[in-house]
């Protein structure tokens, strides 16, 4: 799978979500998804290899379920293989909004984000994962805690950030799993 720089794919650094509400159940977070022995699967896969989609699926499936989103999900997009390093960083962003103005030509959009997290936390320095909730009161900045393996799963809708790393590399595997728009 092709790696992807974080500068490839990064939004405007203007944005500002700030007014966006977000719903009070924000992510939902799973230890140990992988181990050691399949890392190199990952890294040797295509960018939507049917082994990979699925097992990234039980963890939409599981989280979509338990979190109560019940999202209708139908097919998703391309997987990214992602490496941020010194002075990297993700502005503040939606990765979709699930709405009838932001669909593919198959009538679908995107409805949940996954992230599995790829490198130990020893190996850089920065790079937090945080999730903005307006929602709380007052509103907050969650820093959510990851580790090597972990998996990340959330509303696309959300808006979220990558704190700059400061030293070494950040790995990530990102995908996108998409339904048709909300009503």
């Amino acid at each position: 799978m092709k790696v992807l720089e974080s500068k490839e794919a990064c939004p405007d650094p203007e944005s500002n979500y700030k007014k966006i509400k977000i719903n009070s159940n924000d992510y939902w977070h799973f230890k140990d998804a992988i181990s050691d022995d399949d890392i190199q699967w990952v890294f040797d896969t295509d960018d939507n290899d049917p082994k990979l989609v699925s097992f990234l699926r039980r963890f939409i499936d599981i989280a979509n379920d338990l979190a109560g989103w019940k999202y209708n999900i139908r097919s998703n997009e391309p997987l990214q293989l992602k490496k941020y390093t010194t002075n990297n960083y993700y502005k503040w962003h939606k990765d979709g909004l699930c709405d009838h103005n932001s669909v593919w030509p198959d009538g679908n959009t995107r409805k949940l984000s996954i992230v599995l997290h790829l490198s130990d936390t020893k190996d850089y320095d920065g790079g937090a994962f945080q999730i903005y909730a307006p929602c709380k009161r007052p509103p907050e900045v969650l820093d959510i805690p990851v580790r090597k393996y972990s998996v990340l799963v959330f509303p696309s809708h959300v808006v979220h950030q990558v704190t700059p790393i400061t030293r070494g590399k950040r790995y990530i595997l990102t995908a996108f799993f998409t339904g048709p728009p909300l009503v």
